[in-house]
């Protein structure tokens, strides 16, 4: 039988994994901040690192945020966060987090508590938006623990 691992456990070629109080992740004048507000670990990855080639377009960057017990397992609250920082093209971004998302959880087989999507823009989105792609990756992060997508312009902070 095949047991799911976590996330961690599996994607090892984080570059920064620590507990350090603030992540900030910035690109051509887009910025993502996450608080560690409970001093948790939280492994950092560059996931469309040009050095790493792939087939697969990949968002940039995603964070695990994880906790161990006194036995060294990670607990049962861990959390992923899928993050590209994009230009205007809020359909594209959202493609690389969903290829992101299939390659790295849902084909990896991975055990994971939540998994939410980030989306940083440098221009404001169409109000129309509620394309078919964006739907879809809703739907499909609410099946794990009800995660959510946010699209953002230029700055986004947030509490993990």
């Amino acid at each position: 039988m095949d047991i799911a691992k976590h996330f961690i456990e599996i994607h090892t070629d984080y570059f920064v994994c620590d507990r350090r109080r603030t992540v900030s992740l910035q690109e051509k004048g887009k910025r993502y901040e996450a608080i560690n507000v409970d001093s948790k670990q939280i492994a950092q990855y560059h996931t469309d690192d040009p050095d790493r080639k792939t087939e697969s377009k990949r968002c940039d960057y995603a964070i695990y945020i994880f906790e161990k017990d006194q036995n060294g397992k990670i607990k049962a609250d861990d959390r992923l966060i899928f993050i590209e920082l994009k230009g205007s093209d809020v359909d594209r971004a959202i493609e690389q987090i969903n290829s992101s998302l299939d390659e790295r959880v849902i084909n990896g087989r991975v055990n994971i508590s939540k998994v939410d999507a980030r989306v940083i823009t440098s221009k404001t989105p169409s109000p129309k938006y509620h394309s078919s792609k964006k739907v879809a990756l809703r739907n499909k992060l609410n099946q794990y623990g009800k995660g959510c997508l946010i699209v953002k312009t230029r700055t986004f902070s947030e509490n993990v």
